[in-house]
């Protein structure tokens, strides 16, 4: 029996989990096979989405594809639960609180000055603060912190994080020359976020924000199958190209079952050099739009202001060296909706 398992897993193989360039196998979502001698299969699996739509297409391509199998049967394919009903599925890093994951569907929105303010803005308020860079292919938390320092590991296996305006930081940048492109494929990048969640000494952090890489692809699920967040913020312009994006990706958060803290509108609008006028580059239309049919508010409207992205490149957050301006304002805001959130969990526990 156990070489017809075997082709069962190997023929699953050719069943890809909705939306994305990976298959169920190699997701860890097949937990049993099992075949009896009349030819019978049933395959268990575990999915942490609880979206029907995309169950439904995981069973049908599974079925489709076993039924290849010519000394097959009849197939069933059960959908079995992570942990006892009741019971946590995910878990947090040792040592850290809440995490919160800045999101972008779309690369070039400003995501990542964002969550390093943001990482920054939350440590001037008195909290114990880190920032995980997880976009593999253009890791920028180095350039954005001014850290050219590695990470050091005390027992060769963990990794202790760096610290920069009080905030610990890793990203993959620390280790690679500026000008060395990461070539990898996905089970690689799959590894090293599995060795970020896990082998990390973060120690006792109040707030973990999460720098995830633009779009849907495998980290945003790998990192909300393994971890529990508390809240995703998603980062864009008022641009039509952005925000058709910016829907993928709150379908995606709605799938695994994050909630969604609000809308970042970053690159808003612009003040006239000459007139102080408010210029608006882009219509922001399509994102009232958002706003009205998911009910997720735009919690902040960041200008696009010039010394900002000056500081940026020199690796100065501007809510340590800009606390004047807009952008840093806006930021404050966003803390002080986290703070707000935060009483009003402990309120509900009560």
């Amino acid at each position: 029996m156990k070489e017809k398992e075997n082709e069962v897993l190997n023929i699953l193989k050719n069943v890809r989990y909705p939306g994305y360039s990976r298959d169920i196998v190699s997701f860890g979502f097949v937990k049993k096979i099992e075949v009896d001698d009349e030819g019978n299969v049933v395959i268990s699996l575990k999915i942490s989405s609880k979206d029907q739509s995309k169950r439904e297409e995981i069973l049908k391509g599974a079925k489709e594809e076993v039924k290849k199998l010519k000394w097959v049967k009849e197939i069933q394919v059960l959908f079995v639960e992570e942990t006892p009903p009741g019971l946590p599925q995910k878990k947090k890093p040792e040592g850290v609180k809440r995490i919160i994951a800045v999101s972008s569907a779309k690369g070039g929105v400003g995501k990542s000055i964002i969550a390093v303010n943001l990482a920054v803005g939350l440590r001037k308020r008195g909290y114990k603060s880190g920032i995980l860079d997880t976009d593999v292919f253009g890791p920028s938390i180095p350039l954005l912190m001014g850290i050219k320092e590695k990470p050091t590991s005390p027992d060769g296996k963990n990794i202790l994080p760096v610290s920069a305006f009080g905030v610990k930081a890793m990203s993959i940048g620390f280790f690679l020359n500026p000008d060395t492109p990461v070539i990898w494929r996905g089970p690689m990048v799959m590894k090293l976020m599995d060795q970020f969640f896990n082998e990390i000494l973060w120690e006792d952090l109040d707030f973990l924000v999460i720098d995830l890489p633009p779009g849907t692809g495998d980290v945003q699920l790998s990192m909300a199958q393994m971890l529990y967040i508390d809240w995703a913020i998603i980062v864009t312009t008022p641009q039509k190209i952005a925000l058709a994006d910016v829907r993928r990706g709150i379908e995606m958060f709605k799938s695994l079952d994050v909630p969604i803290l609000g809308i970042v509108e970053n690159m808003a609008y612009m003040n006239c050099p000459h007139c102080g006028k408010r210029v608006d580059v882009f219509p922001g239309e399509e994102l009232r739009k958002i706003e009205k049919d998911y009910k997720i508010p735009v919690i902040a409207s960041i200008p696009i202001e010039p010394e900002v992205s000056r500081y940026a490149d020199l690796g100065k957050p501007s809510v340590e060296f800009l606390r004047e301006s807009k952008f840093s304002c806006e930021v404050e805001r966003i803390v002080d909706l986290i703070e707000s959130s935060i009483k009003n969990d402990r309120k509900d526990k009560r």
